[in-house]
């Protein structure tokens, strides 16, 4: 028999190791602001890495820590060409890092060291996702080789590597606490998006917290001389109101779905809160069609856990009720201006867009079966519109200026794939939707309560964010890109992280033994 017994930590420890960790982060911005120049957003960056690991020490859950900070991180859609001494310079079909990825490096690091010495916790199976998605990647892997400039295809080759990795962790990591943990830090991230948004249309600074003390910021840039507007639009930290309202819409939903399937009601307070935020900053982006989905997934979302759960009918229809008394209160002052919004230019972004949609067509024309290589659409737009190529111009200092990947392909994501992979592309990411819709049923059936509300959120999310693609091309954009891959990963997982354990494939379901 093992009498061996855990003794806890004394509250000195803690203390000691709590005070080492701050020292250690105040001498490291002592000697930062010596060695260089002391900027605010280094500052900035500096006080996030103490807070982190200060975190890490208090805690003693570096994966869980690690986990939250980097679904936070990847709402910072910035992209840095650190790779173009060693490879070359290829502009914004270069090779690049987002700040997300240090993080997701460690997370993986930390994986890899758990199955060396056989710490890794075991995780209840869930389905393989790579069969749906492997037919995709080969398409784009053939059309790289045959593309004119390969090194551009493999460049953004390597973020459907990415987007692998991040399925493959989640397979292999996710118990209900890491479940849990992806929700808050989603939750987290939509109120600091929205907070950020709400900021920037009240006091009109750019994208960042630094720009809260310039007086002439980057937002103004970009939107008067990049997109030729003065109209205050949230942008978040995505640098384009077309991306930060598209990335809401994936994650928004949701925990509206929390708020129809959670018992407590701090929880659902909570949860409402975050609804709210996150719907106010989608009205702040002024986008015609996000309005439109927001509100269609919303209701889809009350009609269908009304149904699933008639036990709720009269809490969800109070919900319905004061959700559109306050959603008329807000809207009804602002009736002139919405209308002028979305019918002011309309004409003009119809037209724009079938333009883009024609140059689309007419290249996959060209080359039908395997397009003309991804990351090419930008590269061989001139050969089809010459004052396209010219507008395109405008946003090329934007990749030193703030460090963002100045790309305005098609703003259509089907038409974009057809484009640059072809008609074999096109057939694989069919499949893609495919898997990704039946991973969302498959969770939505195996799991009850509010983990099921959960699911049927993120399924409805994922259904309008196909609709939304039809628009623009904000789910190939890093932030939603790699946030979808994380969606696809919580519904895949949720059978066995937070319901039925007996929810896995028919050969890896555990069997828990009957007493004795």
């Amino acid at each position: 028999m093992d009498n061996t017994r855990t003794i806890a930590q004394p509250p000195l420890h803690k203390a000691v190791v709590l005070v080492a960790a701050v020292l250690t982060g105040v001498l490291a911005c002592a000697l930062a602001v010596q060695l260089g120049d002391p900027t605010l957003k280094k500052i900035i960056k500096l006080v996030l890495f103490v807070c982190l690991m200060t975190v890490i020490a208090v805690t003693r859950q570096p994966k869980r820590v690690l986990l939250f900070t980097w679904i936070v991180a990847l709402t910072y859609n910035r992209q840095y060409f650190s790779f173009d001494s060693i490879i070359g310079d290829y502009d914004s079909h270069g090779l690049y890092w987002v700040p997300a990825d240090p993080v997701f490096a460690a997370l993986l690091l930390i994986w890899v060291w758990e199955r060396i010495t056989g710490r890794l916790a075991p995780v209840a199976p869930s389905r393989a996702l790579w069969p749906w998605v492997l037919p995709f990647v080969i398409a784009c892997t053939v059309s790289a080789l045959t593309a004119q400039h390969m090194v551009w295809s493999f460049n953004e080759l390597a973020r459907l590597v990415k987007f692998g990795l991040i399925l493959l962790y989640i397979r292999y990591n996710f118990g209900k606490a890491e479940w849990w943990t992806a929700v808050a830090g989603v939750g987290c991230a939509i109120l600091a998006q929205s907070a950020l948004g709400v900021l920037q249309v009240a006091f009109n600074f750019g994208g960042s917290l630094s720009d809260l003390v310039r007086s002439e910021t980057v937002h103004e840039h970009v939107a008067i001389e990049v997109m030729g507007s003065k109209r205050r639009r949230a942008v978040g930290t995505m640098v384009n109101p077309n991306i930060y309202g598209p990335y809401l819409l994936l994650v928004v939903p949701m925990f509206f779905g929390l708020v129809l399937t959670f018992r407590h009601m701090a929880l659902r307070l909570l949860c409402g809160v975050v609804v709210v935020s996150g719907v106010t900053a989608v009205a702040l982006t002024l986008s015609r069609l996000p309005w439109a989905v927001m509100a269609f997934d919303l209701v889809m979302l009350l009609v269908l856990l009304t149904w699933w759960n008639k036990d709720r009918v009269r809490s969800n229809l109070a919900v319905l009720i004061v959700g559109s008394l306050l959603t008329l209160t807000a809207l009804l002052p602002q009736i002139d201006f919405i209308y002028d919004r979305f019918m002011g230019n309309f004409t003009e972004s119809v037209e724009f867009r079938d333009r883009y949609n024609d140059i689309a067509i007419a290249m996959w024309t060209e080359r039908p079966v395997l397009g003309i290589g991804l990351n090419h659409f930008m590269g061989d737009l001139g050969r089809y519109d010459t004052e396209l190529s010219e507008k395109h111009e405008k946003w090329k200092p934007l990749r030193k200026l703030v460090s963002s990947r100045a790309i305005i392909p098609v703003h259509n994501l089907y038409l974009l794939i057809l484009a640059e992979t072809g008609t074999l592309g096109f057939v694989g990411i069919l499949i893609v939707i495919v898997g990704v819709v039946r991973a969302g049923l498959h969770g939505v059936h195996r799991t009850s309560g509010a983990a099921q509300g959960a699911c049927i959120g993120l399924l409805v999310a994922i259904g309008g964010q196909f609709i939304q693609q039809t628009m623009d091309f904000s789910l190939w954009v890093d932030p939603s890109f790699y946030t979808f891959a994380l969606v696809v990963g919580l519904l895949n997982t949720a059978p066995g992280a937070v319901g039925d354990p007996l929810s896995g494939p028919p050969n890896q379901r555990r069997v828990t033994p009957a007493p004795a």
